[in-house]
């Protein structure tokens, strides 16, 4: 769907969506207005006459998983606190609502300090922590860690979002990838999409997993073969942490070039049934959770639904898409150092444009779209005493498209799509501790692909102005991967620690076997700074929504990337690090289309949002990005807390004419500066602003557009011009008010504060057969108000 928006050149901002919100904007704050005057007279943070809270959860060996008993764990600033149990559990009762900082502690181990506790009246907040073996080998010493502790498996290119710090990022709507956005290694391109381009990558490259299952995508209107789309699934609710590789991961993951979003999710309440309503501008939901008969485990169960279609049908004009999603999981417990889990996620989109509304609002297509996404997973994990752990999870995830789209100036057929794409995975990782600080990881995948593809393209230009005849593509397409990978990680001295790895994939219908070798080390030059670095081999299959096109593309080269990252890390206090990295990335094997010899295949069916049919490609592209980056971070411990992400980088490629040409992402230099301040419990005032250098674009040859009204590019100039420099404010308020039972937040955000026209892209508009200017998000804000109760 988003594909035939962006094709047409109006996915950004299309007129009818703009009528849209500028009609709501005066019903939003007259909203939150009387949300704010009515939260206003609640308590905000006295606990006289409330329900008690309580901090629950358990501490483990960040190695091996194995339960910590005697681990001592405080509230920061005050004399209480508890220790753990022989199973690693602890329970801290009787405590107030309100914004809670954690210490945990125990001989051995490095100290960590866990910001961002939010506890409510009468609930109980799960805080689960992995404490890492300390490298001092003095006996009796503790060693802080801070707010960051370091894995040494991956000592590169990793970030940790928890909570807290997810669910109030502003300029993210509680979508998980605006937050990862606000990154250094991710590039800007649209308000629109929360496609990661990471590092040079596009967003076909990146891997996401929840609970150890892999997920296709969490967003709603999927971008066809890729991992992006306007709007994200996953509900922040859920998330306990999102660990963000960008570059050098392990050996554990294969078939991806770039990165891996790497999600939790917290369990159920262990106590009581619980349940919580919220409601957005963009619609309403609900949570429900409790513990399993038996008190051996946990579930819940989440639904939410969009109501911005019922505003446009109340108010009789514009166009808005419907979506909504269900998130379950259950966790059991049936014997000591053994746990099952159930995780389930499904999501449904439906958008539909009227053809009488496209031509009064100059939209250059009508039709509809509709869509259902979903994965069911099940886990185990099992613990071998203090040695190590395995984990098996086996999976399925579907996604079902259904598009129909017509040429408003013309009638004519722009495309049909009716797919269904299924992936089933069975995946096992282990962990042994050999003694020594020494830990080898090994294990393999299994995934099954198949797919059912009834594709019909109308007669039409393409963009060099040659003619495409109607064709259509009705093929059945599957594809087996077996993959096996081991690693190995070494603390060689107290300071130096060392991880080598190798995985090797075979993919079925390329009929080819490859190895993906992997290091990283890391050196501590004294304290609070640590110097790293990693290289390694990664492969990746192409879409098979590109592979099914011709059986000749499965004999397409397998796109490869090498990484090579070096780096260091600063503690500048136990609450702030600063870190710097600089990293090549250097590609190869990629599609590129011989009757269109500088069109690079991945960019374009990300800018297209959804990959067009090909006619003859061959596996001859190349492509490169280097750059460095400069993260600080500062985690909330008092009433402040900050990012600022700064890059400067270069992502080119090279097409079949043997020129380079930067690629759509190519940013040159991105900063972007998130910071909140908490004067209590009850307040919070946060903002971020961006600027991104501006991507390259083709302009179009206006003499040839308009003689067959349709856009052609001018040949000469690929990718020779730039769309002016993006720039963004965005605010936000929390106002938390807490009474006997519950708990009120009222959230608003702002978006684009001071109204600046971002350019999106510049299109040929066919119904009017001109150049138009498509314009990211004006001034916007969003309203959110939950209750728990």
């Amino acid at each position: 769907m988003k594909g035939i928006l962006s094709r047409c050149g109006q996915a950004a901002d299309p007129p009818a969506s703009k009528a849209l919100v500028n009609r709501r904007q005066p019903l939003f704050f007259l909203i939150f207005a009387v949300a704010a005057i009515v939260s206003g007279a609640l308590p905000s943070g006295s606990i006289e006459g409330q329900e008690s809270a309580s901090i629950r959860g358990r501490v483990v060996d960040g190695q091996t998983l194995a339960p910590l008993a005697s681990a001592m764990v405080m509230i920061q600033g005050t004399d209480l606190g508890t220790l753990t149990a022989e199973d690693g559990s602890y329970r801290i009762s009787g405590l107030g609502p309100g914004s809670y900082v954690l210490v945990f502690q125990v001989i051995g181990y490095e100290t960590f300090t866990r910001p961002d506790v939010i506890l409510a009246p009468g609930r109980s907040t799960q805080v689960n922590v992995e404490l890492q073996v300390s490298a001092v080998e003095v006996e009796g010493i503790v060693v802080d860690a801070g707010y960051f502790p370091k894995d040494d498996r991956q000592p590169v290119s990793n970030v940790r979002f928890y909570s807290e710090e997810v669910r109030r990022a502003p300029g993210s709507a509680g979508d998980v990838s605006r937050v990862l956005l606000a990154l250094p290694s991710t590039a800007q391109i649209a308000d629109n999409a929360n496609d990661l381009f990471v590092r040079g990558g596009s967003p076909l490259e990146n891997g996401f997993f929840i609970d150890d299952i892999a997920v296709p995508n969490i967003n709603h209107f999927p971008t066809q073969g890729a991992t992006g789309g306007p709007i994200g699934m996953a509900n922040v609710e859920f998330i306990e942490d999102v660990d963000f590789s960008s570059g050098g991961f392990s050996a554990a993951y294969g078939d991806r070039l770039s990165s891996i979003v790497d999600i939790d999710f917290r369990e159920g309440s262990t106590d009581e049934m619980e349940t919580r309503v919220e409601m957005s501008m963009s619609g309403v939901g609900g949570v429900v959770e409790g513990p399993l008969p038996g008190g051996r485990g946990s579930w819940f169960l989440s639904g939410r639904r969009s109501f911005l279609d019922l505003i446009v049908d109340a108010i009789g004009t514009g166009v808005a898409p419907r979506y909504g999603d269900i998130h379950a999981k259950a966790t059991f417990e049936p014997a000591d150092n053994h746990r099952i889990s159930l995780l389930a996620l499904f999501g449904d989109s439906e958008i539909a444009f009227n053809e009488a509304e496209s031509v009064e609002e100059a939209v250059p297509y009508f039709g509809e779209y509709a869509g259902q996404q979903g994965t069911v997973g099940l886990s185990w994990r099992g613990l071998w005493g203090s040695r190590g752990y395995s984990v098996v999870a086996l999976s399925t995830s579907s996604q079902d498209a259904d598009d129909l789209w017509h040429r408003t100036a013309t009638g004519d057929l722009i495309a049909t799509d009716h797919s269904f794409e299924r992936v089933s995975r069975l995946r096992n990782v282990n962990r042994l501790s050999v003694g020594g600080g020494h830990t080898v990881d090994f294990g393999g995948e299994v995934e099954l692909l198949a797919a059912d593809y009834d594709l019909q393209f109308g007669a039409q230009l393409d963009r060099l102005g040659g003619s495409v005849p109607a064709h259509q593509i009705v093929r059945d397409y599957d594809d087996r991967r077996l993959g096996l990978f081991a690693s190995s990680a070494w603390r060689l001295t107290p300071r130096w620690s060392l991880t080598t790895g190798v995985r090797a994939d075979r993919y079925s219908q390329a009929r080819r076997t490859v190895l993906s070798p992997r290091i990283a080390s890391s050196l501590t030059i004294r304290d609070g700074t640590t110097m790293n670095a990693a290289a390694g081999v990664f492969y990746q299959r192409l879409p098979s929504y590109i592979l099914a096109q011709n059986p000749s593309f499965e004999e397409l080269g397998m796109p490869r990337a090498l990484h090579f990252v070096v780096g260091v890390d600063q503690l500048l206090s136990p609450s702030a690090q600063l870190t710097v990295e600089a990293y090549l990335k250097e590609y190869d094997s990629f599609p590129l289309e011989e009757e269109d010899p500088t069109l690079f295949v991945v960019d374009d069916g990300t800018s297209q949002s959804s990959f067009r049919s090909y006619r003859t490609l061959v596996a001859e592209g190349r492509a490169r990005s280097y750059g460095i980056e400069v993260l600080l971070q500062k985690r909330l411990a008092e009433d402040f807390y900050g990012q600022i992400g700064a890059s400067g980088f270069s992502s080119r490629y090279r097409d079949l004419d043997g020129s380079w040409r930067p690629r759509i992402h190519d940013n040159r230099f991105l900063l972007n500066v998130v910071g909140g301040y908490k004067p209590s419990h009850g307040w919070e005032l946060s903002g971020r602003w961006s600027v991104a250098g501006g991507a390259p674009y083709t302009p179009f040859d206006a003499t040839a557009s308009r003689a067959l009204n349709s856009g052609i590019i001018d040949a000469s100039a690929v990718h020779a011009e730039r769309y002016p420099a993006y720039h963004a404010l965005n605010l936000r308020l929390d106002r938390r008010s807490v009474f006997r039972g519950s708990a009120l937040t009222t959230s608003l955000s702002l978006w684009n504060v001071y109204g600046h026209q971002n350019v999106s892209a510049f299109y040929w508009n066919e119904v009017d057969n001109q150049l138009g200017t498509a314009y990211q998000w004006g001034f916007f804000p969003v309203l959110a108000m939950e209750w728990e109760f």
